[in-house]
């Protein structure tokens, strides 16, 4: 009797176990991922999304719509949707409804962002890129700064002259190089209206400090003003400290590509989350990961204050994992032990029936 209800026992603990497993093992893998890489975003992001119930979602879907902006809300469905869950129907017609645009008010949008800069919105900031996507307009703002000399803002200056640089590359590289030429104006206009959050303003601003060349700077803008944009491209390439450039460059490409993959509200979203450079190459990392959910996955980001996560987040939002794990693997080595107790009682046996 006793050996039957030991055998029943041992055979629960195979079946817990087993059906177990295909539960812990993505929380495991997770949990691996992000301790072996702790500033890994994707890892943090993918950690704080398996604790999100399919209320998270239909929740986060009603606040965009009430904020008017169904882009968001349907970032939130492909996101759900990626978790295995449905929400209501009535909020997918919500949403339909919503993205439904008027014609006029686009038109207004681009009008304002093709003559004035304006990039309040994504139709005007369409205008404004296209506007801009020549050598011209970061000439005439190289210009601009030019005549304040000295007082004027080397920031704007080294923006000015990457703009210049990443158009000569637009054109060189047949187009490849855009997402460096969008992301660079983009910078350039929310500085401008003051969207750029203050650890990133400070950190452009130190790297812009006095890497600017003034004689370049004049040279730069006699050549666009001839309309050598060659000359021009070759000249504010001289305006600024190499490395400084590069580093701008670089910027502007990561920041560029999250509005091409995801649009404008999409690189508004980054900005006001990005404190650094290196944050907004991380947050391109995500943008590649997440597709149609990125502005979801950021959206609760900013909800946790940080789209990276500090260990002690990490702990509560695993406790039940790390619960989980630890009472498999304490189960994995009780049978572990019977099945090595099991092996010696049978060699123990056979050993004394040879003796016989």
């Amino acid at each position: 009797m006793f050996r039957t209800l030991r055998s029943i026992w041992r055979l629960s603990l195979v079946v817990a176990l087993v059906s177990s497993a295909s539960y812990l093992y993505p929380a495991a893998r997770l949990g691996f991922r992000y301790l072996s890489a702790p500033d890994d975003p994707v890892a943090a992001a993918e950690v704080r999304m398996e604790s999100l119930a399919g209320d998270d979602f239909e929740d986060e879907v009603r606040t965009a719509l009430a904020e008017k902006d169904p882009e968001l809300a349907r970032s939130m469905v492909a996101v759900a949707k990626e978790r295995g869950y449905s929400l209501a129907p009535a909020l997918i017609v919500q949403i339909e409804e919503a993205e439904k645009f008027s014609v006029t008010e686009t038109a207004k949008q681009a009008w304002s962002g093709l003559t004035s800069g304006n990039t309040d919105s994504p139709a005007a900031f369409a205008a404004a890129l296209a506007a801009d996507m020549t050598v011209v307009g970061d000439a005439k703002d190289l210009y601009g700064e030019y005549l304040k000399y000295p007082e004027w803002d080397e920031l704007t200056v080294a923006l000015s002259s990457a703009g210049i640089v990443a158009a000569g590359a637009t054109y060189a590289s047949m187009l490849s190089a855009l997402p460096a030429k969008a992301g660079v104006t983009l910078l350039k206009n929310a500085k401008k209206a003051d969207k750029i959050p203050g650890p990133l303003l400070r950190e452009m601003r130190e790297l812009a400090s006095g890497s600017v060349d003034v004689d370049a700077v004049r040279q730069a803008t006699k050549s666009a003003a001839k309309l050598d944009a060659k000359e021009a491209v070759e000249q504010a390439r001289r305006a600024v400290r190499p490395e400084v450039l590069q580093k701008l460059v670089d910027a502007g490409a990561n920041f560029g590509t999250v509005a091409r993959r995801h649009g404008y509200r999409a690189s508004m979203d980054t900005l006001k989350l990005a404190n650094s450079t290196d944050d907004i190459r991380r947050m391109e990392k995500l943008s590649s990961r997440f597709g149609d959910g990125y502005r979801a996955t950021i959206r609760f980001a900013r909800k946790a204050g940080s789209f990276t996560m500090h260990v002690g987040e990490f702990l509560l939002k695993t406790a039940w994992w790390l619960i989980w794990l630890a009472s498999w693997a304490v189960g994995a080595a009780i049978l572990v032990f019977e099945a090595i107790l099991t092996v010696l009682r049978f060699l123990r046996g056979s050993r004394a029936l040879a003796a016989q």
